[in-house]
């Protein structure tokens, strides 16, 4: 039974949620339907079925299209409730986050040849720790063709924001992250990050990094297990903005800050207008690192020009477009879906 069969034989008239002047409300046929209303019907249907047989299986292709996520949710549950076995393709995080990951298999194609890997937990994630915040990153990532690791939150939270203002500014040499199909997926930790990457290459996804300043060991064995590194000049991606974003501009981030009320009273006192600058610095610094999942970084960098931001940063989010882009000049119609995206 396929979706054209059930159109041939079978006409159901559903409610469309307008209504007439005497308050009757509309209904037509469900192939006049949305394509989710539709979606949804057949679903419906092959639950009812399931309901009537025993040791049913399911096979469904992108349950997800153009139904929010709380419905893929529930349809989801409802299927693997009713079924003896289900399985799934799909392009949805919310889907994949209702599996554990020893039930999800990432499918590849290279040169015609298909391949699926088991995703497996990621590296030192026990399932336990499993939550919703770090499902629904993992999620992302498996169904991204590249993915981008970084150390910690605060240039989790930068680099996309980041990505996005550089492309506002110049967008013939910047992209945002999402037009280069990149999920962000932050390590939590340094040591993480080549266990990270040597997992996700394994998928067969091309793999970044971003990280602070390694040892020689630590940074060699980071570089061995992504297809492209970038180690930071500091230890420590505040000291990268305080080294380099002019006075004026951070200044001028302290004033917004005590302007909207964020400089809170238990913080040190600060004047942006007669302090010293390098007290300046270090009470920023202070900030910064008090602040990381509030976005302080990515704040600050996003009231700079393009001249006023580091050039480490700069570099690196220019060479993760480049090594995109190289790929796609050789595929014509992967060019012309970044450009689309971008809105060229």
């Amino acid at each position: 039974m396929t979706r054209e069969h059930l159109r041939q034989i079978l006409t159901v008239f559903l409610g469309t949620g307008a209504y007439d002047s005497t308050n009757k409300e509309y209904s037509a046929p469900f192939n006049h339907q949305g394509t989710g209303a539709i979606n949804t019907l057949v679903l419906t249907l092959l639950s009812m079925i399931a309901d009537l047989k025993q040791n049913v299986i399911f096979a469904m292709e992108e349950p997800e299209i153009a139904i929010p996520p709380y419905t893929q949710k529930s349809i989801i549950n409802s299927v693997i409730g009713k079924s003896a076995q289900a399985i799934f393709t799909s392009h949805s995080p919310y889907v994949l986050e209702e599996f554990a990951p020893t039930q999800i298999i990432v499918i590849d194609r290279n040169d015609g040849n298909l391949n699926g890997n088991p995703a497996e937990l990621p590296p030192a994630v026990k399932q336990k720790m499993y939550r919703e915040e770090v499902k629904r990153r993992f999620c992302e990532a498996l169904l991204a063709r590249r993915v981008l690791i970084v150390e910690g939150r605060t240039e989790y939270d930068t680099f996309p924001r980041l990505a996005k203002r550089l492309y506002e500014l110049d967008p013939n040499t910047y992209s945002s992250l999402e037009s280069l199909g990149i999920a962000i997926i932050s390590a939590d930790a340094d040591s993480q990050i080549a266990p990270l990457g040597d997992y996700f290459r394994s998928l067969g996804k091309t793999t970044y990094a971003v990280y602070d300043e390694q040892d020689v060991e630590s940074s060699v064995a980071i570089r061995n297990t992504v297809d492209y590194s970038y180690e930071s000049p500091e230890k420590g991606f505040e000291n990268v903005l305080l080294k380099n974003i002019p006075e004026h501009v951070l200044r001028a981030y302290v004033k917004n800050l005590i302007d909207e009320n964020l400089w809170l009273s238990n913080y040190e006192k600060i004047n942006p207008e007669t302090d010293d600058f390098t007290e300046i610095k270090k009470k920023i610094g202070n900030y910064f690192r008090n602040n990381k999942t509030s976005g302080s970084a990515a704040d600050c960098l996003c009231m700079c020009s393009i001249n006023e931001i580091p050039q480490y940063v700069l570099d690196t989010l220019k060479d993760i477009r480049n090594t995109v882009l190289a790929v796609a000049s050789s595929d014509s119609s992967t060019e012309e879906l970044i450009s689309c995206m971008e809105g060229k």
